[in-house]
Order: structure tokens, then sequence, then C-alpha cells
């Protein structure tokens, strides 16, 4: 690892463990299954292989940033669907829907 560290001149030390560990969260962030991965990785069960998934990909983050985003714009367009336009009151209404409990009279 010393000789590879100083080829690819990086400023950290890395271990064969590092190597392994981002090797399993790529596979995870690809959407491999994790007895593929541990067949590979040479871990003995699954759990081990999923204690590597630290969450998000970056393909996620991108995508729940620009849902945050959309808050602070009066329209934009939806990422699904680019010719429906979702509107902040929009947003706010279809959760307000979801957590609000319905009045038995009145139905809201």
């Amino acid at each position: 690892m010393k000789n590879i560290r100083t080829s690819a001149k990086l400023s950290h030390s890395y271990t064969g463990h590092c190597l392994r560990e981002t090797v399993i969260q790529i596979m995870i962030g690809a959407g491999y299954l994790a007895r593929h991965i541990m067949f590979m990785s040479g871990h003995r069960n699954e759990a081990s292989t999923r204690s590597y998934n630290r969450g998000c990909n970056i393909t996620q983050k991108k995508s729940m940033s620009n849902t945050l985003s959309a808050l602070t714009e009066p329209t934009c367009k939806s990422e699904k669907n680019p010719a429906r336009q979702v509107s902040v009151s929009h947003i706010f209404e279809r959760a307000n829907r979801k957590t609000s409990p319905k009045n038995a009279d009145t139905g809201l």
C-alpha cells in the first residue's frame, strides 16, 4: 500500500482495509446484493457487509437536495416529469394532508 500511495502521490496513509471498505461502499451504492458482496469480500455473514453501508449515495443526496431546494423557489419542475410544475404551497398541502387527522363530521 505504501508504494501505491507514493506512486499516486496521496497525502494520507491508507491501509488495505481502507481500500476494502471503499470498494464495498461503492458496490453497495451500485445496488449489488449484500450476499454477492459478501462472497467477493470474504465476509462470513451479510451483517458484516451491511455494516459498511454509509446511507445515501451521491445521486440520492443530490435528489434530496433538489427536493429541499424546491421549497425556496415559488415553482419548480418535477424531476420525474419535467413538464409538471410543482409549487411550494402544493408541497405543504400534500404534507399537511398526510399528517393532519380528519374531522369525522366535516371530513377535513
